[in-house]
Formats: structure tokens, sequence, C-alpha cells
């Protein structure tokens, strides 16, 4: 199968953060075959989509996505959340380990594959592993047989959503080590449950507008402040999940000078802040909670000097009855694949982020720090996984529309300017015009 897109407005994400220009792709299977100039292509093509300018970038890369299935298929199961992620333009989703069952041994990983599987999905599935205090021995037998598709160790320093904390620092130490020696990254969530456990919330509102006194700022900075402490030690690579404070992004600027950290930031913590909670309630929970707007300027600012490496959506599925119990009994987290693009764009828009920064944020970096060296950028030989964007399009974010089957979002209402309008995995080209 051949393929060729003409007129394609090419920003690749290269050293060359200005290059762009207007080239026609052949893609032949699963590869792009040739890039040349607008019109001088003269491959035989068994299909042909004009795109007329519209800007083009590598296939988004979500390193944050709960996926849920199996146990929680309820919730979400790979076949909605796959279609999702294409249509918010991510072609390769890593999904994280605290699902139903856990993805901490052989044959919760084997499940989840078989999952995968049996959505017969385009999305490219990439899994975390889950780490307990009682599971190194199962995560080195499996990191062991050098699977592909496992990106690496998740660790949750405090409860969340149907996760297991891990609590001893000698545990935390040994996984860091472990993930070192097999050259894979460790992902944390940062909040620190005895400090969550320790804070004084006796007298505080039960609702979302006090999520973020129910779990202090505090309790993720010094999780932050520790964990690139013991990234500089081990010699691990450590990916800081959902950065949400100033002071955080404090830490991780000096502590980049000393040790391999990868940050990211949500759509929902660069471009929220916790007064959205006082309308949207329990739709805006989420773990860390939603921040003061010093928060939201610091982390913007850090996007743009670099600091912040990649944007993940942390897609974190529920649903519209979970979410509508009274705050202590709902669930934190809500849908973003569809939503993280458009709002970027929105961004770029407004003059929040320069355009060049996108695909460093949204694919390039990503492949590097995961070594996906076959996607991330556009160029011959590559895999065949772009998105589409037209940046002048108006629309209005409406979860009735989302291939999710959780159908809200924090967002809701929002007019944006930019969006995902086609996406190309692996040569499959979907067309949402």
């Amino acid at each position: 199968m051949t393929l060729i897109l003409r007129n394609a407005h090419l920003l690749s994400g290269d050293a060359n953060p200005d290059r762009a220009a207007d080239v026609d792709i052949g893609i032949r299977d699963s590869r792009i075959e040739i890039i040349c100039a607008a019109g001088s292509t003269s491959i035989a093509a068994d299909r042909e989509a004009d795109l007329n300018g519209l800007l083009v970038l590598p296939g988004g890369i979500d390193p944050h996505v709960h996926v849920r299935d199996l146990g929680q298929a309820y919730k979400e199961d790979w076949s909605t959340a796959g279609a999702a992620a294409l249509r918010g333009g991510f072609t390769t989703i890593f999904d994280m380990p605290n699902t139903i069952p856990p993805t901490e041994n052989q044959v919760a990983l084997e499940q989840k594959r078989e999952a995968v599987r049996a959505a017969h999905g385009n999305v490219d599935a990439r899994f975390w592993l889950g780490a307990t205090d009682h599971t190194l021995i199962d995560l080195e037998a499996m990191l062991q047989r050098r699977p592909a598709d496992v990106v690496g160790i998740k660790l949750f320093l405090a409860g969340t959503s149907s996760n297991e904390v891990v609590h001893d620092p000698e545990t935390v130490r040994a996984v860091m080590r472990c993930a070192a020696r097999h050259g894979l990254a460790v992902a944390v969530h940062e909040e620190l449950q005895a400090c969550l456990d320790a804070a004084e919330t006796t007298g505080l509102p039960d609702h979302a507008s006090a999520h973020g006194q129910h779990r202090p700022r505090e309790c993720t900075v010094e999780g932050t402040r520790l964990m690139c402490r013991l990234a500089a030690e081990t010699g691990c690579t450590l990916y800081l999940v959902h950065v949400s404070t100033e002071e955080e992004v404090a830490i991780i600027r000096e502590a980049k000078a000393h040790a391999r950290i990868v940050a990211e930031v949500t759509p929902h913590h660069l471009f929220l802040d916790e007064e959205i909670l006082h309308r949207i309630g329990n739709v805006g929970k989420v773990n860390p909670p939603l921040r003061e707007p010093r928060d939201v300027r610091a982390l913007q600012q850090a996007v743009r000097d670099g600091v912040i490496d990649t944007v993940g959506s942390d897609h974190a599925p529920h649903t519209l009855d979970e979410k509508a119990r009274p705050y202590h009994a709902a669930p934190s987290g809500f849908p973003g694949l569809e939503t993280t693009f458009g709002l970027l764009l929105n961004a770029v828009n407004r003059g929040v982020l320069p355009l060049h920064l996108l695909p460093r944020l949204t694919s390039t970096r990503a492949a590097d720090v995961f070594g996906l060296v076959d996607r991330g950028r556009i160029a011959e030989g590559a895999r065949a996984d772009l998105v589409v964007l037209d940046p002048a399009h108006k629309w209005t974010v409406d979860p009735v529309l989302f291939r999710t089957k959780a159908r809200y979002s924090p967002f809701a209402g929002m007019q944006l300017t930019g969006a995902v309008v086609a996406t190309l995995t692996a040569g499959v080209f979907v067309d949402y015009r």
C-alpha cells in the first residue's frame, strides 16, 4: 500500500526548530519512503491526500495514560482508548500499571497484551510495570526478558487510584537501581503518603474546591526533592509525572545538572488553576490537585525554558456516576487524550507557547528518553506515524463527541483554536475532516 500526502507543511522537531517546509510525503506500507518538495514526487500511489498546507508533526507519544480495561473495562478499554488517542493525535501511548490486575508480574503483563490484541486497534501500545514493596523479584524476572513493549517502572509514593503505595525508601532505591541496570526509566507519582497522612484537614470543606488543602502542595514538593536526590544517587533516569508546583520547577531546574531528570506536565496543570473547582467540582478532582495561578505561570515558563520536557495527558477515565459521588468518595482523574493537542495549539495561538516546541513536547523528547528510535521525527525510513493539524480551526470542547467512554472534561465548553484533523499510524491514514 502506497500513500502520498501532498502539500504538507512540515514541522519536524529536529535540531533546527524554525525549519518548516511544504512537502510531499510518500509512505509505503508502514514507513516513510520519501520526503520531497511539494509537487515534485512522481511515485505511483494507491491513495493520495491533499493537505493544502496543513501542519504535519510526528505522531504524538503520550507517556501517561490509564487505559483501564480488564477489571475496569466499564471505565475504558483498549478499543475506546485507542480510538480516543488517535482522534487526539496520539499514535503511541504508554499504559500505567495501576489496573486490575496491576501490571506487576508476567501473567498480568500477558493479560494486558492480550487485551491490546483483542481490541484490533492501530494505536501502538507500550507498558509501565508497577513496583511495590514486594515485587522486585518479579520485576527483575520480567526485565531479564528485555521486553520491547515495556518502557519503565512506575512508583506511587502515595495512594491515588487503585494503586499500591511504596513506603520503604530502600525499596525505592532498589527499584531505581534495577531500572538503571536495564536501561529503563522510573516514573514516579511524587506525593508522599506520610505527608498526606499528617496533613491537618479538620474543618476543611468536603468539596473538590478544597482538594489542594486536603492534599497539600508540600507533599508533592518533598517527594520531588527526595526522588531527584535518589536519581543522582542511583544513576537511573527519573521521569517525574504531572509536575504541578512552582517549587518543583525550581528543584528540577537545579537537579538536572546532577542527574538524569525528565519532567512531564499535564495540560490541566498547565492551563487550569484551582479556582475552576468552585464551578466544576469533582469533574476537576485530580491528583496532584490543580494549583494556584502562580503555579500555572511557573509551569508555562518552565515549558518555554526547556525545564519541562514532555506533555502527558494523564488520561484517567472514570464513570460519571463515580465522579458524582460525594467529594471524598469520588475518584480522581478525568479523560485527556482528545483535548491535549487542541489545548497546546490554542496556547500557541494565544502566544503562550512557541510553535516550534510542539514536536518536542508531544513526541520527540519522549522518543529519545524511551528509546523509540523509529518515531518522534519525520524522516525517510521512519515509522509512518504522523498527526495533521489545522492551527486555525475553531472548535468547542464537547465531551459528548469524545471517543473515550468518559464523556466529561474540566475543559468542557472551552473554545479552542487549533485542532487535530487526521492521523497516520504505521501507514494507516484516518482523516477526520
